[in-house]
């Protein structure tokens, strides 16, 4: 009789371990994935404002800049697609 209550308990105990943990781990994964999307949506508004002058600096080329322009203009291809993924969800 014994072994079996402390078999049951052992097991009510392991089964809301897990949930409390399962829990946490889940909380912190969504607050973490909301704040990442956040970060993301105010970088995109920043650089959709600023690229007029991305791309007319990129049109005129400023010497030592093109390289430094090039990679901008990437990674803002990049930014569109993300932005177009983001809006999916």
């Amino acid at each position: 009789m014994i072994k079996q209550l402390q078999r049951r308990f052992i097991k009510i105990a392991m089964l809301s371990f897990c949930i409390v943990v399962f829990l946490i781990v889940g909380l912190t994964n969504l607050l973490n994935y909301l704040r990442v999307r956040q970060e993301i949506e105010e970088n995109l508004s920043v650089v959709l404002e600023n690229l007029d002058v991305i791309q007319q600096t990129e049109k005129t080329g400023n010497g030592a800049m093109d390289g430094r322009i090039r990679k901008i203009a990437t990674y803002m291809r990049k930014i569109r697609i993300q932005k177009k993924i983001l809006m999916l969800f």
